[in-house]
């Protein structure tokens, strides 16, 4: 008899972003193992008057809420934790007072969950910190995969031409693509070399006189792996805003640029982003105060370090991060 299991997001194509994606991979894993129901939300609202008449074996939940909303209806529920969602706060008012309200609720959730499967440890010590009782053997760390299925490592010369780099994120300011810009005017003061860095969001060029800064706000998927492929670092200066409810809980981006072998810059003390990059072996990670060393770093070096660092971030990334790995643990929990 095939085991039956509720799979809930808010996000699912062709709503774009990265828990789209993280759905969509953890479908086509779920339905080799059994009978998949998705439930798609949008609304916290109309989430909470979810009714089902099948009881599954299995509740899998890509944030949280959706698991609090279906719990009567799975006999043991799984929860993927990201980040933000475990602030309990936000900039709107109202918001921020019915998390305030629900949060003994939502530890209460957590703590009879079969698992909670947090992206970072940081995301982890986040919620320990909000008021979660931990328990190691129900609270697991599992940091973020991609599906790896075309990955190429991608050889650059760095030495010659103009130094590439790209900066995908969100236009919010826990993103912090102004501090991208930043780091890649100051490359170029100490460098003198040509720096292009191309983002997904709209700024004034006249900001930006000593780059070449191109604006692309909507990337199709080709495009930005593409950009990817082609840039010799990428950029993701996020920042901890966690007061007013975001920080980057891993870096979904770090390992979609190193499938093709695009080391990251990242601050490592902003959120989980000391996880996702491993500081001189697949890019540049060292706290939000050692920022003035980015460009340095990149001064100092040589054709064959920047070679040896694409060929290490490639290697790490698909031993590390290869989406199979969800497959093997899943296989091994829920038949």
């Amino acid at each position: 008899m095939s085991i039956k299991i509720l799979l809930t997001s808010p996000d699912y194509p062709p709503k774009l972003g990265g828990l789209s994606t993280f759905t969509t991979n953890l479908q086509s894993i779920l339905k080799q193992m059994g009978d998949v129901t998705l439930h798609v939300w949008d609304d916290v609202q109309k989430l909470s008057h979810f009714k089902s008449d099948q009881q599954f074996d299995w509740g899998i939940h890509v944030h949280f809420v959706g698991g609090l909303a279906t719990a009567p209806f799975c006999k043991k529920n799984i929860n993927f934790i990201h980040g933000s969602e475990v602030a309990f706060t936000s900039p709107n008012f109202l918001k921020k007072m019915i998390k305030l309200i629900m949060k003994k609720r939502f530890l209460a959730y957590f703590e009879k969950s079969h698992w909670n499967l947090f992206i970072s440890d940081f995301t982890r010590q986040f919620l320990v910190q909000k008021g979660l009782k931990p328990d190691f053997s129900r609270d697991l760390v599992f940091h973020n995969l991609i599906n790896l299925q075309h990955n190429q490592l991608m050889p650059l010369p760095f030495a010659e031409g103009p130094l590439r780099l790209v900066c995908i994120a969100r236009d919010v300011p826990h993103k912090n693509i102004d501090g991208a810009i930043t780091i890649a005017k100051d490359i170029q003061l100490l460098t003198k070399r040509e720096v292009v860095l191309t983002i997904n969001a709209k700024r004034d060029p006249i900001m930006c006189s000593n780059i070449q800064l191109i604006c692309q706000p909507s990337l199709t998927d080709n495009e930005r792996e593409k950009l990817y492929q082609s840039s010799h670092f990428n950029l993701l200066p996020s920042l901890d805003f966690s007061q007013s409810g975001f920080f980057e809980g891993f870096g979904l981006t770090v390992l979609e640029a190193g499938k093709y072998g695009t080391p990251s810059i990242v601050y490592s003390d902003q959120g989980g982003q000391g996880e996702s990059v491993h500081h001189l072996l697949t890019g540049w990670s060292q706290s939000y105060s050692q920022r003035n060393k980015v460009a340095q770093y990149i001064n100092d070096m040589s054709n064959d370090d920047y070679s040896d660092l694409r060929h290490r971030t490639y290697e790490h990334t698909i031993h590390n991060h290869d989406i199979k790995f969800y497959k093997s643990l899943f296989e091994r929990v829920l038949t």
